[in-house]
């Protein structure tokens, strides 16, 4: 089975942009911080007790995910592995990269998906 050649140019367009990463509107309410840091209390506690240089929290919160049906086949998921693991930028630690490497990810996913 062969894809579509995915651009390396491919990128989310603003408006879609904005569903994805901090929203920031909602770190301002009040109300949702109160929450999160009621929700939160030990974060604190631990990074006054163990501030550690390495950056890996000493206490992990729970984040439940429901479960959900992937959209691919087994093979079409093998296709999108094979796919991104030798673009560049999946090995690199670069934000711009990393950006770059979801826009591409996202068309070669629509491209699998059209077939």
């Amino acid at each position: 089975m062969s894809i579509p050649t995915v651009a390396d140019d491919e990128h989310i367009p603003p408006e879609e942009l904005s569903r994805y990463g901090v929203d920031w509107p909602e770190l301002d309410s009040r109300h949702v911080m109160e929450h999160h840091n009621r929700a939160n209390t030990h974060d604190m506690d631990d990074i006054s007790v163990n501030p550690s240089p390495s950056r890996r929290p000493p206490h992990l919160s729970l984040v439940e995910v429901p479960q959900f049906d992937c959209p691919l086949t087994s093979d079409e998921v093998d296709i999108f592995n094979d796919n991104i693991i030798v673009m560049q930028e999946y090995y690199s630690r670069n934000m711009d990269d990393r950006k770059r490497l979801w826009g591409r990810a996202r068309a070669l996913i629509r491209a699998i998906a059209s077939i």
